[in-house]
């Protein structure tokens, strides 16, 4: 899970992101690098107890900041119209509202 985190984030680092999505962009790639950590740190709990006390602290305001920013990309991107089923950002629309109604 935390490598899936980390292709994650360094994805994020090197797409080309237009103006309209920057201000959400940061924050996303920020919180998949957390997460990331967050879950290497969980997962060597036998060697540094203490770190897990942090990580753990860590995962909710990450994973709410990653929802929050989908939510913002999808409204973006639906504001200029409904993306088509495969489309790109229509999984980032879906996932937004899959978010929404949990």
């Amino acid at each position: 899970l935390g490598a899936s985190y980390t292709a994650i984030a360094k994805d994020l680092a090197n797409a080309h992101v237009p103006p309209a999505l920057s201000r959400t962009h940061l924050p996303l790639m920020q919180s998949f690098d957390s997460l990331a950590r967050a879950t290497r740190l969980v997962a060597n709990y036998e060697e540094d107890p203490i770190a897990v006390l942090g990580a753990l602290a860590i995962y909710q305001p990450a994973s709410t900041t990653i929802v929050e920013a989908f939510n913002d990309l999808a409204a973006t991107i639906l504001a200029g119209g409904e993306p088509a089923a495969g489309a790109a950002g229509s999984l980032i629309v879906s996932f937004a509202r899959s978010s929404q109604t949990q």
